[in-house]
């Protein structure tokens, strides 16, 4: 008699952005995403809503405000995003969803904000864009704290207070069209230390050791997509959307 032919669950679907089409002309656009990668982020985001923010995404690109600072290394400009979408974010089950959209968002390279920072080299922005998706303060360039023994990497367990693993491994996870997750970008662009952080967080995470195993992630995946899967437009128009705010 023979075996049962192992069946690996199909991938799901997950929302895209921007979530409302046309909100903005292609120059307003332009305009929005290169300010998210300079000074002016704070004045300027810092006037956009959570569903008029997540509609300025680069046509051609795909990249997010949030990709554009993670590049750049602009942490004021993820801290204007994460006040975008309010303080008790967490008890608005509406607003997570849309947060969570936001951050795992992947552009048309595949790559989540967390990609573009690994590719930085900068580890004080890594560890900004994973706190940033826990909802947490980002660190400070002043600040010794955030660093590790070592003075130069901050301590993977400084960044572990986290009461939902899975999700935060499936973002860590993720793989662009390259095949590579945010850890393999960092080593591929020659980051050894950022690789080695990011793969040490994942590890710590990973209280299962389901990383390898193609039908445990689908699982995962489809068990965080059921809590954090925004809707439709009708979501975004009872949390308060009325076209573009900036």
């Amino acid at each position: 008699m023979g075996k049962f032919p192992i069946v690996i669950p199909p991938t799901i679907r997950k929302p895209k952005l921007p979530i409302h089409d046309d909100c903005y002309e292609d120059d307003k656009l332009q305009e929005l995403l290169a300010i998210a990668s300079g000074a002016q982020a704070s004045t300027v985001l810092g006037r956009a809503s959570s569903s008029t923010l997540v509609d300025i995404i680069d046509p051609e690109t795909g990249d997010s405000p949030l990709h554009r600072a993670a590049s750049a290394g602009v942490l004021e400009a993820m801290d204007v995003m994460m006040d975008c979408f309010g303080p008790n974010t967490s008890q608005r089950p509406s607003e997570e969803r849309l947060f969570w959209t936001f951050m795992t968002h992947q552009n048309k390279a595949g790559d989540t904000a967390l990609h573009s920072a690994a590719r930085s080299g900068q580890q004080i922005v890594v560890v900004a864009i994973y706190r940033m998706f826990h909802m947490d303060a980002l660190p400070s360039e002043n600040d010794d704290a955030e660093r590790g023994p070592d003075s130069k990497y901050p301590a993977v367990e400084h960044v572990l207070d986290w009461d939902e693993p899975e999700a935060a491994l499936l973002f860590l996870t993720t793989k662009n069209s390259a095949g590579r997750d945010a850890a393999a970008e960092a080593r591929h662009a020659g980051h050894i230390g950022i690789a080695e952080w990011l793969e040490a967080l994942a590890e710590n995470l990973d209280v299962n050791r389901q990383r390898t195993d193609k039908i445990a992630m689908r699982l995962l995946e489809k068990s965080v997509l059921d809590r954090y899967w925004y809707l439709d437009d009708t979501e975004a128009e009872e949390d308060g959307f009325h076209g573009s705010d900036i």
